[in-house]
């Protein structure tokens, strides 16, 4: 397992580079929505609130690697960018659900290693921005999951079929330690299940979970190769494909 660690250097500039210029703020800032019906307007004034909501965040992020004498420059784009353009509410819920569960992973790990008695002001400043980042994503990610599950509620019901029960606020479980070992489960349900948990558990939650071997290791093998930095290729997963590839890119903040 990988043992968490403090440099306040790194850690600051990489919080810039994954918040400064991620999904919610492509979303709000670059990207046309396409509002087809009330639940793609509600996720568009979703998303606005909780760029809103960040923006203070980020300045004072900003002053952190000011007084570390980090020059800040504003990152591209971690993503295929043009792909979410022009596209519905729905689906930027969707993909900004794939993109927000990891980075809420990651930054929950790098607080982890604030704990404790701090030496220098920007160890705490950054202690600060990463408690209000987090409860700002945590916040952010009911919201949408919520509209998103009323969505399919609707469409069930109007289908005649099964709805599923909101459960509020509580998290996501089933059965058995690694509850998102199940190949019929969709990607952004199986991150879900590994919130808040380590880097080991969310690399593995992102495979396709068929432990097919083709990578030379089951899923969790795999898993704990590259959370352990023995792996370095993180293409292998051949069932998940592209969409496994990127999860793990942005576990892994490659």
């Amino acid at each position: 397992m990988t043992t968490t660690t403090r440099n306040i250097r790194q850690d600051a500039a990489a919080l810039w580079k994954s918040e400064s210029r991620d999904f919610l703020d492509y979303a709000v800032t670059v990207a046309t929505p396409l509002a087809l019906d009330e639940t793609d307007e509600k996720i568009s004034v979703a998303f606005q609130e909780a760029w809103e909501a960040e923006q203070p965040l980020i300045r004072r992020l900003y002053t952190t690697l000011a007084g570390l004498g980090i020059t800040a420059d504003r990152p591209a784009c971690g993503f295929s960018a043009p792909q979410y353009n022009f596209v519905r509410g729905v689906v930027l819920g969707q993909a900004w659900l794939r993109f927000a569960i990891p980075d809420l992973a990651r930054m929950q790990e790098m607080r982890a290693a604030y704990d404790g008695d701090l030496d220098s002001l920007e160890e705490r400043q950054l202690r600060a921005v990463l408690d209000d980042f987090i409860s700002a994503r945590q916040d952010a990610h009911k919201v949408i999951d919520k509209l998103l599950l009323s969505a399919a509620n609707a469409r069930a019901a109007a289908a005649g079929e099964a709805v599923e029960d909101d459960a509020g606020d509580a998290p996501v479980v089933a059965d058995g330690e690694y509850p998102w070992h199940n190949e019929d489960m969709e990607l952004v349900d199986r991150m879900k299940l590994a919130e808040g948990k380590g880097l080991f558990e969310n690399l593995y939650a992102a495979m396709a979970q068929t432990d097919c071997t083709a990578c030379g290791y089951d899923c969790e093998g795999y898993a704990q190769a590259i959370a352990d930095g023995e792996e370095a290729d993180l293409t292998k997963c051949a069932p998940g494909e592209q969409e496994t590839q990127e999860m793990l890119e942005r576990l892994t903040g490659k």
